[in-house]
This record gives C-alpha cells, structure tokens and sequence, in this order.
C-alpha cells in the first residue's frame, strides 16, 4: 500500500512505487560512469510484476534518455492485471476504519502503526492516474492521441525482447486447488469441474463488475474455445486446455499484443520469445505431470544458476543441473547480455554456438519469434505465435464485452496477483 494507494481526493495519488523506480533508473544513468558503465547504453529487465513495471517505465516520456532498451519477461503494462481501479482501494479504507471521502482520510491512516496497513486481502498495484500513467497501456500503444503521443513515441524508440513461459498459467493452479479443495496440485478436473468452477474463477478475476450477462457470455466463448470437443471427458485433455487458457488469458496475449503494437510503430527493433524449457526445478509449486516452465523459471537460467556450484538461493540448493541446461543458461545470458550491449541478442557474442541458429526480429509479415528449449536449433524459429489462440483474447474476448458494455472500450481487467512472484 506504501506503493500504490490512491484515494478519491488526491491526498494519496497513486504509482509511488512506478515514480521510485523512475528515481532509481534516474540515479543509474546519472552515476553509471563512475562505475565503468555507460549511461546511454542501460537495458531495464523484470520479471512478471518486475516485466510490467519495465513496460510501465517504457510509457513513461519522462524516462527519455534515461535507458534504451527494454526486456520484460513474462509481464507487461498490457496485461489485464497489471492496472487497478482506483475505486477498489474504497473497501481497504473502510477496513481500516478510514472513511475515503473524509477530508481527515491522510490523519486518519498516518494516526495507524505500519503494520496495521499493510493488508493480506487487498491487491495494490498501479493505477491510470493521468501522469505517470496517462492513459490505459493498451490505448497508448495501440491508439493515435496526441494526449498520448509522447508516451507512444517514446515506447516505440526502444529496443524490447517481451516474452512468457510455455507453462506461465501454471501459477494459476493453486486457485484452482483451492477452489476444488484439493490438498495438493496432483488432481483431476471434470469436464463439469472445468465448466462450473475453472472458467468462472478465471472470469472472476477479471470481471470484478461486470453484468451477469456479460459472464454469461464469456463463459460460453470459454467453455467452447477452451474444450476438446472429440473427447470432453480426457482429464490430460482437460488439463491441457486449462494450462493454455490460463497461459493465454495472463500471459501470451499481453505478450503478443505488446509487440504487435510496438512492432507497427516501426522504429526501435522487437523481439518475441517462448520459454520452454524442460525445467526439472522449479520457483513455485507444480503438478508432477507438468512438463516445461512455469512462471518465474527462466529466471535461474538468465542468472546462470546452472553455470554455479553449491548454489543457494530462490529455493534452489546444491541442485545438479545436467549438460542441456547448461546450455541453456549460457545461451540465455549470451542473449540476453548481447541485446543489452548492441540492441541485438545474436551479437558480439556468437550464440549460435549454443543455439545453431540466431534469433530474428519480429515483424507483423513473417512474425518469427525464437523457442528457448533443451534442444535448440533453426527449428527453434517460429513463425506465429499461437496465432488462433492470440487472435481469440484479443478480437472475440474485446468484442463480446463491447456487445455487452458498449461505453466500455478496453478488454476485461484480470485480477492476477503477483505478491508471490518475483518483482525485478
């Protein structure tokens, strides 16, 4: 709450911890030189939270100059959960026994220990406040405002990698488990199951408002998109469709969406990932049967942790890694610390000798995205990434809300929280 409260009357605005970022980058690039590093060379990169808030700071127009490059892993300003209605932090005041129209709310919140603010039920996060946020993200990138430009122009002079892991849904599991109350994420759902309490639970997180009408109709449109048809009952196959509707809903689509949008802007240069890796150690829980990487298990790749003896740290310890992944630790920091030197992931360093190939642009004609896994070769090149699926959240899912709240103009707003994901 330190970092986002936002009240109706401004005694609290809002985005604290977006301008704190700003300050930090800010004192980066004013002081970078004495530590041998070069101010107008600096690449920001996070990680889920950590990959919106880079985004967010790549709207911002008074980041110009500060930073050139952006790498945003499994996160980004578009995706629904990244931005909150100010009105949802109406019930944290009351809560706190605070009343949020009362010129006394800031006295009646500095009279409280610290302790007592903080909460375990309320989601913070940043908000669409007019400056440091001027707009939706989604309307920025995509629209042609002048209110707006600057942002825009902004986003679209950097050089970004976006991306998410194969199996970034994954993290959704335990709401799920929850909801079905199983002990474990070891479980089968049923086709019912899936109907009745999945897709509303994924609906739920989104539409916090919404009509009855409106749910309704998502359901439908879930319920039919995400179900195979030729055998409805398959609990591998229910499965399946689980994980991709959760990775799609929270994941892929704000990824694709942003680099489409940055991509038609056509100035700094894009790149699209996948993550897919058969990670054997992963950040958080998963189902045995789960094979590839879930949320934030790229991240001991890009650190190197397979490159590393006797390491502790994430959870992971003394962990033996084998020859694959090492491989793919040393071409993940080869690409990721390339791009960060020349704006390119295949240069100086060579990557195709850990890749056999190099990784190219995206564009909206061939739209090539690169699949970091076990086994990387030319075949690592993709062209469209899940080009249904993506066309599904953002034409179908937009337009049945447009139907249904015509003075709405933005896709529903997911609810995800990221308080146990790794912020950097």
């Amino acid at each position: 709450m330190f970092g986002f409260l936002r009240d109706p009357k401004g005694f609290f605005p809002g985005n604290q911890g977006l301008w704190d970022q700003h300050l930090a980058i800010k004192w980066v690039h004013d002081h970078i030189d004495s530590f041998f590093g070069y101010k107008d060379e600096i690449t920001i990169f996070g990680e889920s939270a950590g990959g919106a808030s880079v985004i967010f700071q790549a709207l911002y127009p008074g980041n110009e100059g500060l930073f050139k490059r952006v790498i945003a892993e499994s996160g980004s300003a578009i995706a629904p959960w990244a931005i909150n209605k100010a009105s949802k932090f109406e019930k944290y005041f009351y809560d706190k026994g605070c009343d949020p129209n009362s010129n006394t709310l800031a006295l009646c919140l500095q009279a409280k220990t610290p302790i007592s603010l903080q909460s375990n039920v309320t989601n913070f996060g940043p908000v669409i406040d007019g400056d440091f946020v001027i707009a939706s993200p989604i309307d920025i990138v995509n629209g042609n405002s002048t209110k707006t430009a600057r942002a825009r122009n902004f986003f679209a002079s950097l050089d970004i990698i976006v991306g998410a892991n194969d199996k970034d849904g994954a993290s959704l599991f335990g709401l799920y488990q929850q909801a079905l109350n199983h002990s474990d994420l070891d479980f089968n759902i049923s086709k019912d199951e899936f109907r009745n309490t999945v897709v509303p639970i994924l609906i739920d997180q989104a539409l916090l408002s919404e009509s009855s009408d409106t749910k309704e109709a998502l359901e439908k449109v879930l319920i039919f998109f995400y179900t195979d048809w030729n055998d409805q009952h398959n609990n591998a196959g229910i499965w399946k469709h689980v994980t991709d509707m959760s990775t799609d809903a929270v994941f892929f689509s704000p990824a694709s969406q942003t680099v489409d949008a940055h991509v038609r802007l056509n100035v700094g240069k894009t790149y699209l990932y996948e993550f897919a890796a058969q990670t054997r150690q992963h950040y958080l829980p998963v189902p045995s049967w789960m094979k590839g990487s879930n949320h934030a298990d790229e991240i001991q790749y890009v650190f190197g942790f397979p490159l590393r003896e006797h390491l502790s740290v994430l959870g992971i310890s003394n962990f033996s890694y084998n020859l694959e992944e090492k491989q793919i630790a040393s071409a993940t920091m080869a690409m990721w610390s390339n791009f960060a030197k020349s704006g390119n992931p295949n240069i100086p360093m060579d990557i195709t000798k850990f890749t056999n190939t190099t990784w190219p642009t995206y564009d909206m004609t061939s739209q090539h995205y690169f699949r970091i896994s076990n086994q990387m070769s030319s075949a690592s090149i993709m062209e469209r990434f899940y080009p249904r699926r993506m066309a599904f959240w953002s034409d179908i899912i937009p337009e049945i809300r447009r139907q249904h709240c015509p003075d709405k103009q933005q896709p529903a707003m997911f609810h995800f929280d990221p308080s146990t994901d790794l912020v950097g």
